[in-house]
């Protein structure tokens, strides 16, 4: 949770969303690299089955889930793995 709010804070696309916010035990080992989040993004896209950030908006609440689920799910130490 701490990270989700660390991360919220710094996306330009959250900006004058919050006027403050409390990041309680944020893991700052989640907080990646561009490149890696870069990974971890084409990784969502791929298992939500569109091609941009845009398209990925449009889906419905459940298929978001669902890709979520999806790479959750993958192990770290597959080669293709973002986490990798």
């Amino acid at each position: 949770g701490g990270s989700a709010v660390v991360s919220l804070m710094a996306a330009p696309a959250a900006q004058g969303l919050f006027h403050r916010a409390w990041a309680m035990s944020p893991s700052i080992r989640q907080l990646r690299a561009l490149e890696s989040a870069r990974r971890w993004e084409a990784e969502f896209l791929a298992a939500a089955g569109v091609s941009s950030v845009d398209e990925a908006r449009s889906l419905p609440l459940d298929s978001v889930l669902a890709a979520q689920s999806a790479v959750i799910a993958m192990p770290a130490s597959n080669p293709s793995s973002p986490a990798a």
